[in-house]
């Protein structure tokens, strides 16, 4: 068994830099808290032009970093397919976190929160589901 202590100035049971209120160390205790992706208030992925999906502002909570957005963020959608829409941090190449996207894929790109999909035929998106995920669907309160 490890006993693990953070913060510590010698990481009883850690990995070095205990005495360092590092990025990596705050996005560890705020994942803590929720062990699950999800979106507080925003990012619905409902309004389009053509094949351009608009996702609105809105805060959500990725791998313990908080990541709002102020302004609708955009995503061209490939012709004649249904695709999920996830919101995913970025990260440079020291793995800090620089920023966050909105990407498509039938595959949880890492990183991400599921948004929503959206179906498309040869020139607009024709579809759209909501499927982020609330704290008031990731939490079960006993009867």
């Amino acid at each position: 068994m490890a006993v693990f202590v953070f913060p510590t100035v010698n990481d009883v049971g850690g990995g070095g830099y205990g005495e360092y209120f590092t990025e990596a160390m705050l996005a560890a205790i705020f994942a803590s808290f929720f062990n699950n992706n999800w979106v507080k208030t925003g990012f619905t992925p409902f309004g389009s032009t053509g094949l351009t999906l608009n996702v609105p502002l809105g805060v959500a909570y990725i791998d313990g970093y908080r990541v709002r957005s102020d302004a609708t963020m955009t995503l061209v959608l490939p012709p004649n397919v249904t695709s999920t829409i996830w919101l995913q941090i970025t990260y440079d190449t020291g793995g800090r976190c620089n920023g966050a996207q909105v990407v498509y894929g039938a595959a949880d790109p890492g990183n991400a929160v599921k948004l929503g999909t959206a179906t498309t035929n040869a020139v607009a998106v024709t579809g759209q589901a909501d499927k982020r995920p609330t704290i008031t669907n990731l939490i079960t309160v006993p009867a």
